[in-house]
């Protein structure tokens, strides 16, 4: 069982955890992750962060101004788009994306660096591109990684963009949320064959993602 220290919006906890952050801008989304990747650089952990080509500039420069080397070698920190992850291809397919991070949990367990943590901003599934209502099971595929490999994954969905069936699979599927910047163990959390069975007896299946939802 993964006990490396895990700080998110100011607190601290240890163990393992899946997080979902729900964010309204992108200065709450750094208020509540820099210190977050910050200290997984710092204990020597592998950190994988996956965001937008455009934003990567930016959140190299944010680390910087921690006093963190965001060119350090990629064996500690990568950074990628969602066209190099998610949506390689131009399809979503949550067996190939859990893989993607099986393999690099891989990895970093036969390595110097066996303690891993993820941050993935989640906007890319607005794309509506084939296979991404497969996105809700990705994220219970993804749980069991975070039981199998003991270590820390987190999702950033920004509340203004998807719609709120989107929002509440989200919230079931992950074991931490994070709200208004201030992270709570999730009372509603649903163990993944739960959570499928009971989608699989939900009349319109899992919430739709899609950007024209207002």
């Amino acid at each position: 069982m993964c006990e490396q220290s895990i700080t998110v919006g100011s607190q601290s906890l240890k163990g393992v955890h899946h997080i979902c952050c729900f964010y309204d801008s992108s200065a709450q989304l750094e208020f509540v992750f820099l210190p977050y990747l910050e200290q997984g650089l710092k204990q020597g952990e592998r950190v994988l962060c996956i965001f937008p080509e455009g934003q990567h500039t930016h959140l190299r420069a944010k680390l910087e101004e921690r006093g963190m080397d965001s060119t350090q070698s990629t064996e500690q920190l990568q950074i990628l788009t969602e066209d190099e992850t998610y949506i390689a291809g131009g399809s979503f397919a949550k067996h190939r994306m859990a893989g993607v991070l099986k393999d690099f949990l891989e990895k970093a367990k036969n390595s110097s660096r066996p303690a891993v943590r993820t941050l993935g901003e989640m906007s890319w599934a607005l794309r509506n591109l084939p296979g991404t209502d497969e996105l809700a099971e990705y994220e219970c595929m993804v749980n069991e990684l975070c039981t199998t490999y003991g270590c820390t994954l987190a999702c950033a969905y920004d509340i203004n963009k998807f719609h709120a069936r989107v929002l509440a699979d989200a919230f079931a599927t992950h074991s931490h949320i994070v709200l208004n910047g201030v992270i709570h163990e999730n009372p509603h959390y649903m163990p993944p064959q739960e959570f499928l069975s009971h989608v699989a007896h939900r009349r319109s299946g899992p919430g739709k993602v899609r950007a024209d939802w207002v």
